[in-house]
């Protein structure tokens, strides 16, 4: 028996580290694929909220006279569950503010229809909470101080004139109060 025979061939010996190997880029084909998936959903988020703003800049620009106020549905809709804790609510409070605005509107009585954007931010009339957006009012004429509020959002406030037997409509976008990317260095 010669040396030669003796020693097995290269192609007969099993690495151990041949199973590992496939493993490790199984795994690092995988977190390629995920981090592709988060960078996908990323960019589909931010060309949504890019689109949503757009819109309402361009209708900011519209004139209160020329766009006929909507009414909001006569069912309510469902809230999709939220994630965080919900606000307290004044519903109490909200209906006796609203009644009262409503009450001493009058006869020349005009009617306001509140939106924003994003919409369901919480609305305060004169510093008197009347409830969520979209939401339509009858108010006596006069000027009043409109603040809306998203849970998300900063705090935005217009004055508005309400004239006598018209129907007006007020479209506010909030700003976001966190930033939407963050950089590190």
């Amino acid at each position: 028996m010669s040396l030669a025979q003796g020693i097995p061939a290269a192609s007969n010996i099993r690495a151990p580290w041949r199973h590992t190997n496939r493993l490790v880029s199984k795994c690092l084909r995988l977190t390629a694929r995920l981090g592709l998936l988060i960078a996908l959903l990323a960019v589909n988020a931010l060309a949504q909220d890019t689109a949503e703003y757009g819109s309402v800049t361009a209708k900011m620009g519209t004139s209160a006279a020329a766009v006929k106020p909507s009414l909001p549905p006569a069912t309510p809709q469902k809230q999709p569950a939220a994630i965080h804790l919900p606000l307290r609510t004044l519903e109490g409070v909200e209906a006796t503010n609203r009644r009262a605005l409503e009450e001493s509107a009058g006869e020349d009585a005009g009617t306001l229809l509140l939106r924003s954007l994003p919409s369901g931010a919480r609305i305060w009339v004169n510093g008197e909470y009347v409830g969520q957006a979209p939401l339509l009012l009858t108010l006596a004429p006069g000027n009043y101080r409109v603040e809306m509020r998203g849970e998300q959002t900063e705090i935005t406030q217009r004055r508005v004139n309400v004239l006598p037997g018209k129907s007006q409509q007020l479209a506010l976008a909030l700003s976001p109060r966190y930033p939407a990317h963050v950089r590190l260095r």
